[in-house]
């Protein structure tokens, strides 16, 4: 029922840490993503709480990516759907919020301009913001949100044996299958990338595997492109930067 999705919307709202942002945003803005959402991502759900989280979502990336100043890679296809839908409604709009909230326009830009860094530096931005190291641990909020929210054909992040994997979701937004290891984010990659130093790097190296699931740790990673299917970006779905990046 409507009343009881505005109800959640609204207690959610008072504990996020975008609550101002999230108050901004223009009602017309849920109308046309209502419409437009579900046309060009099929099968999303249109309610309001379901665009909440997923505009949380978007808040959380237009946060990591600014403070990183780097190409960065969007692991929600939830909060995409609000990010195209925004810019079809009104692109200028898009650019004076994030000016006025981020410091900065945020370019869109399509997975193929990204580069082998931008997911690994969207989970360093992620985890920063939660005051966490870059080699962990945990799965960052925006990660796991195409799995919370059961977003079809979304991007499903989870921890497995103490790392995070990677599986795409299936059409009614469901983990089916094995997940696999992103290469893009091992920590050998994040290393190489220079987001975690040697020193850090040895130690992790050095650990013994967990040996079993776990909820609350490891490095993270995802699945690669192509190696279960999934054809555009293993991932993620477009990025951003703020900034002008590299």
């Amino acid at each position: 029922m409507d009343w009881i999705d505005d109800l959640r919307v609204r207690r959610e709202l008072r504990r996020s840490r975008y609550q101002e942002q999230l108050a901004q945003l223009a009602p017309a803005l849920y109308d046309h993503w209502r419409r437009a959402g579900p046309q060009e991502f099929p099968g999303t759900p249109d309610g309001r709480l379901f665009f909440h989280r997923a505009a949380t979502g978007l808040m959380a990336f237009f946060d990591a990516s600014t403070r990183r100043n780097r190409p960065c890679a969007l692991p929600s296809l939830a909060a995409d759907s609000v990010w195209h839908a925004w810019m079809r409604w009104d692109a200028d709009d898009l650019a004076r919020f994030c000016r006025r909230h981020f410091g900065t326009p945020i370019a869109h830009l399509p997975q193929s301009d990204l580069g082998r860094t931008a997911l690994a530096q969207t989970l360093v931005g992620c985890r920063a913001l939660d005051g966490r190291p870059s080699h962990g641990p945990g799965l960052p909020p925006l990660f796991a949100l195409d799995a919370r929210l059961h977003m079809p054909n979304g991007h499903g992040y989870w921890i497995e044996r103490g790392d995070i994997v990677y599986r795409r979701l299936d059409a009614a937004g469901r983990r089916t299958g094995p997940a696999n290891i992103h290469p893009d984010l091992a920590l050998p990659a994040l290393f190489g990338a220079g987001l975690v130093s040697e020193m850090t790097y040895l130690a992790l190296m050095k650990k013994p595997d967990p040996g079993a699931s776990t909820t609350d740790g490891g490095i993270a990673f995802a699945d690669s492109a192509g190696s279960d299917g999934c054809a555009d970006g293993g991932g993620s779905s477009c990025g951003g930067c703020g900034g002008g990046g590299d």
